[in-house]
């Protein structure tokens, strides 16, 4: 997009790249949510959405389109029992890190979050325009490959508010991190329900706000 920078006292005109952002349609047993995302990962946004978001813990997929009863034709997507592990801060930290420079689109955009997971399988790690669809999205991908996000610290580019901390709560997460602050009631929210929570996690140091699950 044609944009004009003024810098220094000075203006010229450049061609700016931007992060695309489109309008999604996530149908949730038949009913239509509207969501604002970036383009592409179809299936990981909508089974992440609906089991983040509406407590899906057992689905069938097809699409953008989720049923809480089964459809023929459909995708069934169900996460195995829930296996909680602790982690470490220097794990956290060295992930933290993997997740932070991963992303092409924004070190070329800056329009774009960051979510990370880390578990047995390693570091999975997924992008959106919107911080709360970057989740929806890497908890999406672990459940379409039959993980439980109980195995897995979630880990975020973006500030941890409230709404943020509940959505790593309902997918049952042990442990949020994130490279940014952390409000009030984040913080109260993972003590009250047990979830480890860490905030400023970058440059060999990090905040625990809830201890729980976490290592030193």
């Amino acid at each position: 997009m044609r944009a004009r920078r003024i810098e220094g006292g000075s203006t010229r005109v450049f061609e700016d790249t931007l992060a695309a952002e489109e309008p999604v349609t996530v149908y949730i047993d038949g009913e239509p949510h509207e969501l604002y995302a970036s383009p592409g990962g179809a299936e990981e946004l909508a089974v992440g959405y609906a089991y983040t978001e509406h407590g899906l813990r057992e689905a069938w997929l097809s699409g953008l389109h989720v049923s809480s009863s089964a459809r023929e034709g459909w995708r069934r997507v169900a996460a195995p029992p829930c296996g909680r592990r602790a982690f470490a801060v220097a794990e956290l930290l060295e992930a933290m890190a993997a997740v932070l420079s991963s992303s092409r689109l924004q070190r070329e955009t800056g329009g774009v979050h960051i979510a990370g997971v880390l578990g047995g399988e390693g570091l999975t790690i997924r992008e959106d325009v919107s911080r709360h669809r970057a989740v929806d999205r890497v908890t999406g991908a672990l459940l379409l490959r039959g993980l439980s996000p109980c195995g897995y610290a979630l880990l975020v580019s973006s500030r941890v508010t409230y709404s943020l901390a509940v959505k790593a709560i309902r997918a049952g997460y042990p442990v949020l991190a994130s490279r940014g602050a952390v409000t009030s009631a984040a913080a109260r929210a993972a003590v009250e329900a047990g979830m480890g929570l860490l905030g400023f996690v970058r440059g060999g140091r990090a905040n625990v706000y809830s201890p729980a699950w976490v290592e030193y």
